[in-house]
């Protein structure tokens, strides 16, 4: 009986060495693509999972992923999206466009603006 429970208890020690293996905790900076600036408030999300965090002030952020192969998914009012692979990774620094659509769209609102106004 005690060898059964000192076996049990081994495999019950192994398996949760195994599936705390699989979790994997992902760091980086995200910053301004054409001005390196840090980025704060940008949402890195788990695709397909309700897991996500906001960088920091500095751009940081740090997320726990369930696995290597994870994708993460980096949005921010006014830039565009994007989809990085972690493929095993656990530092992915990222830079973000900024949206020309948005950038135009404010652009002919405020000549509008200013045409209706003079």
């Amino acid at each position: 009986m005690k060898k059964l429970i000192l076996l049990l208890f081994c495999l019950f020690l192994a398996s949760s060495q195994f599936i705390r293996a699989q979790q994997s905790v992902i760091t980086g900076r995200l910053t301004n693509g054409m001005s390196g600036e840090p980025l704060p408030g940008v949402t890195v999300q788990v695709k397909g999972s309700t897991v996500s965090v906001l960088s920091q002030v500095n751009g940081t952020y740090s997320i726990t992923v369930a696995s290597g192969e994870a994708i993460l998914v980096y949005s921010f009012e006014g830039y565009q999206s994007r989809e990085i692979a972690v493929a095993g990774r656990t530092v992915i620094d990222v830079s973000l466009t900024e949206q020309l659509k948005a950038l135009e769209e404010s652009s002919r609102r405020v000549i509008q603006v200013k045409e209706g106004g003079i």
